[in-house]
Parts: structure tokens; sequence; C-alpha cells
């Protein structure tokens, strides 16, 4: 006889976890990266993140307490009780292998499982029947683990068709992109990701696909340029302390189609994910003595720390895809301040204020024109232009 106040949901993995307790015994999805990640995802999706509609399924509410408060204290009790809904969660799975991937910087490995089950307990009837409709949706659209915005960490429930998933992500975003993979599907993916952001270093040089379409479109140059002006001018001692290849990877990027005074510099890269420092490897037996230079990017008013990369890649069967997200309001035209930190080579550091710099605004960045533009040949947007 089946238990009324239980739901189990089994899992497929189509790309590697990275998990932090890769060299556990047990080491699967965590139900603490899961549930708070779905939590948020039922609350968007099935209540429109409105309290009223799911104030009676989370675990602290009390209705008494609630309904004695005034206008003012109810305000402040929504915006302060814990958002967990009233339900409990357990994930099992058995381990199929692990691989380590050199761009994991900290050794972290990837695992791969299988037989994987999450179960689902709650004593809310209704709370179940509305995870049960949407979980389908909930893992096409959700990644975990670490990287997981470059396609680590995709799991669907074992009855997802290509179909379904393929109409999930289309409601969701509107458009997808999406190509038969060649070879292993990370290593594509790391691949495209690394020359729309950043650029290719190694087997010859590319520029970024995002510093030239800025650039084509908009009149625009990136942060690097800045940086490196501004150390080459004020801080030459510390220019000079890079090393060779930091140094002509500064020069690589003076060269843009348009004229120098046309050109306008905004923080762009912050737009495909917002990074809190940049590191810069230093010359031995350098005249200052440094061991590294790091520029540390903040924001001035505190109010954002992180900021995902808006496209995320997915693995489906023998399939990758883009899934680009919304870019928030917040983060376009946005002052940044950048800080020059110098490590010295007997511990001491010591920090000094370079610039601040805006991200581009809202129409100086299309997205959907973007990926059109700058994706590597094969890949196809649904639905068709």
């Amino acid at each position: 006889m089946s238990n009324p106040f239980e739901i189990t949901i089994k899992l497929k993995q189509h790309s590697p976890l990275i998990h932090f307790q890769h060299d556990q015994p047990g080491a699967t999805l965590r139900a603490t990266e899961l549930k708070p990640k779905l939590d948020r995802f039922i609350i968007r999706k099935c209540f429109d993140g409105i309290f009223n509609r799911y104030k009676e399924s989370l675990v602290e509410f009390d209705k008494k307490i609630y309904d004695s408060l005034k206008a003012k204290e109810k305000e402040e009790f929504e915006k302060n009780i814990h958002k967990a809904l009233a339900y409990k969660m357990t994930s099992m799975a058995k381990l199929r292998f692990k691989k380590s991937y050199k761009m994991i910087a900290d050794q972290k490995q990837g695992v791969e499982l299988s037989d994987i089950e999450i179960k689902i307990f709650s004593y809310n009837p209704q709370l179940l029947k509305i995870i049960q409709g949407d979980i389908k949706s909930f893992f096409v659209l959700t990644n975990f683990g670490t990287r997981q915005s470059k396609g680590f960490g995709c799991f669907t429930t074992t009855d997802t068709t290509k179909d379904e998933f393929e109409q999930i992500a289309q409601e969701e975003f509107g458009y997808i992109y999406k190509k038969k993979k060649k070879r292993y599907a990370i290593e594509e993916i790391l691949e495209e990701y690394q020359l729309l952001k950043s650029g290719k270093n190694y087997k010859g040089y590319e520029k970024s696909k995002f510093f030239t379409y800025m650039c084509d479109k908009h009149n625009i140059t990136w942060e690097k340029r800045k940086i490196k002006e501004t150390l080459r001018a004020d801080h030459p001692g510390v220019f000079d302390s890079l090393m060779y290849d930091q140094r002509a990877g500064f020069n690589r990027v003076e060269a843009c189609v348009k004229p120098e005074t046309e050109l306008e510099y905004r923080y762009i890269r912050a737009l495909l994910g917002l990074a809190e420092h940049n590191e810069y490897r230093t010359e031995r037996g350098n005249k200052l003595n440094l061991e590294k230079v790091t520029i540390n990017i903040g924001d001035p008013r505190k109010e954002i720390s992180r900021f995902q990369s808006p496209i995320l890649f997915k693995i489906f069967q023998d399939t990758i895809y883009i899934f680009p997200k919304k870019i928030p309001a917040i983060m376009f035209d946005r002052t940044f301040a950048f800080e020059l930190e110098k490590h010295y080579r007997n511990g001491k550091k010591d920090k000094e204020t370079l610039f601040p710099l805006n991200t581009p605004r809202e129409d100086e960045f299309d997205m959907k024109e973007f990926l059109d533009t700058s994706l590597l040949p094969g890949w196809e947007r649904k639905p068709s232009p």
C-alpha cells in the first residue's frame, strides 16, 4: 500500500556532479542544495511568489500569530520568515565512478551516479501534489553542484522525453539553442563558453566573442583594456612585474575595429557572470618583490556580491543546450569599484583604488543577437528565426 504522505522521484544523470564531498561515501545530490532550490522554484512557479498563496505551506507559519498582527507587523513577518516549505527530503544513489577535471582549481572530482532516488515526505497532501506536478520542470531547468552553469550537475526525471525537455525550456526562456555533441560534452561547453566570455589563449589566439560583439555593435570596449592602461600609466612597476604572457595578453586586447576616440569603457563581462577578483601572476625576481597581483571588483552599495552566468548549459542524452536566462535589471548600468591589491613575497599586502566602471546599459546588450552572431558553427535556435 502506497504512503499518501510520500512521493518517490527517480532521476537520470546526464553530466558529472562536482561534489564538495566527492571523496566521502554517499556523495550524491545533497538535500541541503536540492530542497532550497525546489522551494524557490515552487514558490515562484506555482504560487507566483505571492505570500498569501503559500504561507500555510511554510514550516514556520503560525496562522494564529499571523492573524493577530497589524498590517505593518505582517509586512515584517512576511519579509523575515524563513521561506522553507513543509516537507522533508532524502536522496539516495549508487556511485558509478569519479573523475578529476583540470578546470576545477581546488581538485574536486565529478561523480556519476546510478539508481538515483529522491523521497519527499509531507503531511500536506496538496503540497505533495503540487511538487509532483512540477518536479519534471524543476529538474529540466536546474543544475546542481559546482560549475553548474557550465553543464555540470544535469539531472532529469527518468520519464522525461527530449520533446518534453525542449518544450519546458522554451516555455520558460522563450528560445533555446541546441547542438549534437561531437565529443565529450563538458569539453565542448568549456571551449564554447571561454571563447564567448574571455577568448582563447592557447593553441592559437582568438578574441572574446563578447568583446567583439560589444565593440562592433555598440562602440564599447571592456574593462580588461582599462585595467591595462591604468596599471601601465599609474602603476608601471606593478605592470612590469607581471609575467610576460600576462603583459602580452593585455597588449593583445588593444586592437579594436573602431577608432579609439569612438569607444567607451564598460565592465562588460559582469553581464556573463560577476567575478569578485582577477588574479595575475608575477615574474620571479621582480623589482617590487610581488608574489601576485589581484584586481578586486565590488559593488560600492553592497547590494550585489554574486551573479551567476545567465548562459546556462544543459546536457540531455546526445545533445548540448543553452538556456539564456534573463539578466536582472539591477545588473545594467551598475557602477562597480576596481581595486588593486598587491601581494608581496614577505606576506604583506596593500590596496589602492583604481577606478569606478559601469556595466552596459540594458539597450546596449541583446542576448539573442549576441548568441546568434557569436556561437560556434553547429548550434540551432529553437524556435527557429
